[in-house]
């Protein structure tokens, strides 16, 4: 996984390598890790549980926490993300390993089901499964 940013947020858009392009999720920052866990609990309160978290990523040293909404995307909240001071910040490569992925061990590993809806799904193309047009000309009937 590749991590950018364009300001001093640890990451604002990471790429990762897959069979297919697709959206991964989307994060929604909060101010505090109280506001991150008061926004759980409301969530909670509404029957939406999350399929994983809460826990602190290690790349980024955020907290996470993520949902599928009615639609199927994935939605992440957090907050605490990683402040890179441009001068001192000295890039490292992140192993993929459950104990970085979740530095407090509370989350587990992702289900089965935020995984599916994270891989996302093939884009048919712009022909959407209808049949390409061929070079040989039309056949009128009069």
């Amino acid at each position: 996984m590749a991590f950018l940013r364009c300001n001093a947020d640890h990451h604002c858009i990471a790429f990762n390598q897959a069979e297919w392009t697709s959206l991964n999720h989307v994060a929604y920052e909060m101010t505090s890790v109280d506001h991150f866990m008061r926004g759980l609990g409301r969530l909670r309160h509404h029957g939406i549980d999350p399929q994983w978290g809460p826990g602190r990523h290690g790349p980024g040293n955020n907290t996470f926490s993520y949902f599928t909404d009615p639609a199927g995307l994935v939605c992440e909240y957090t907050s605490e993300v990683a402040q890179i001071v441009e001068d001192a910040w000295i890039a490292k490569v992140w192993r993929r390993t459950p104990d970085l992925s979740d530095l407090w061990g509370t989350a587990g590993p992702p289900s089965a089901k935020i995984r599916c809806h994270m891989a996302g799904t093939p884009d048919p193309g712009p022909l959407g499964g209808v049949a390409a047009p061929t070079d040989a000309p039309e056949e009128v009937t009069a």
